[in-house]
This record gives C-alpha cells, sequence and structure tokens, in this order.
C-alpha cells in the first residue's frame, strides 16, 4: 500500500448529520459518523463521498458494493478475498477485498487503499451510514477519538497525527 499523505497533527471536526445533532434522544445520538470521498477505479470521475460509521472494534474499512462497482471497481474479480468476516449476525466467508484508488476521510488521503466490499444488512439507522471505517484507517494515523464534553460543550473530534 502507498500512502502518499505525511504524518502530521492535523484535526478535523466530525462531520454530523443534523439530524444526529439536533436530536439528543435518536437512535443513532451515539455513534461516530464521518465522511469518507472515494476515488474511483479510472480516476477520471469524481470521487463520490460515502457517510461511514466510525467503528473500533471493525478491523478493516468497508465500503458497499453497490459504490464500488459505480466507481468502476471490479468486485467479482477483487485483489484477494477475506476469508472470514465476523459480524453481529454471524460469520460470512469470501468477502472481496478491492484496492481503491484514493481513500479521503479526516483531512487525510490513502492511495491504493484495501477495502472490504460488503452491503451492510438493512437496519433502520443504515440511512445515516453506508459503510464502516475501521481501525486499519485509524491506527494508521494514531486516531485518537475526543468525546463530546458535556461540561465544557467541546465538540467531538477525531485527531490524526
Amino acid at each position: 500500500m502507498n500512502n502518499q499523505q505525511p504524518f502530521n497533527n492535523q484535526v478535523e471536526r466530525l462531520r454530523f448529520s443534523p439530524l444526529l445533532k439536533n436530536q439528543p434522544h435518536s437512535p443513532t445520538s451515539h455513534y461516530l459518523l464521518v465522511g469518507a470521498d472515494v476515488g474511483s477505479k479510472s480516476g477520471q470521475t469524481a470521487p463520490v463521498e460515502v457517510p461511514l460509521l466510525v467503528d473500533t472494534g471493525a478491523s478493516y474499512t468497508l465500503l458497499p458494493v453497490k459504490v464500488l462497482n459505480d466507481l468502476g471497481y471490479d468486485t467479482e474479480n477483487p485483489i484477494a478475498r477475506y476469508d472470514k468476516l465476523v459480524t453481529g449476525g454471524g460469520d460470512r466467508l469470501g468477502i472481496p477485498i478491492i484496492q481503491v484508488s484514493s481513500f479521503y476521510c479526516l483531512g487525510k488521503q490513502m492511495i491504493d487503499f484495501p477495502v472490504l466490499a460488503y452491503a451492510l444488512p438493512k437496519s433502520p439507522n443504515q440511512r445515516y451510514w453506508r459503510g464502516v471505517l475501521g481501525m486499519d484507517f485509524l491506527t494508521h494515523f494514531r486516531a485518537v477519538i475526543l468525546l463530546e464534553n458535556a461540561k465544557t460543550g467541546q465538540a467531538d473530534q477525531i485527531v490524526l497525527r
């Protein structure tokens, strides 16, 4: 994996849907959501923004199969397959691994970033996110997650180094 972005201290506020921020009792009020720009296979079309759930329990970043196919990636012929993905619903075999040309999230870019191509199971909260930002990205940039402090009103942040 070739990573072009230099390491530096940079903070970018999480991008929340207004519904998530303004409804403290929303079913999604305890989730961290970010947007990621995913580049096309050819690099000829504009990147597509995909809302992602930040999941520190996920080893790998996963993007929807449909989004990857729309960007020109061949999910039927991946660079490899992940043999076992453990989800809340059980095990799944043979998840395609696709190397995306560029992945930009929280002010950092990864070039030739491998992601899992996976359609998340339908759920009521799925309208807020379409994929998962996993520990592969977060640990690469030594992420520190700062949650909102009710006393100071400090906004949620992810610090990447």
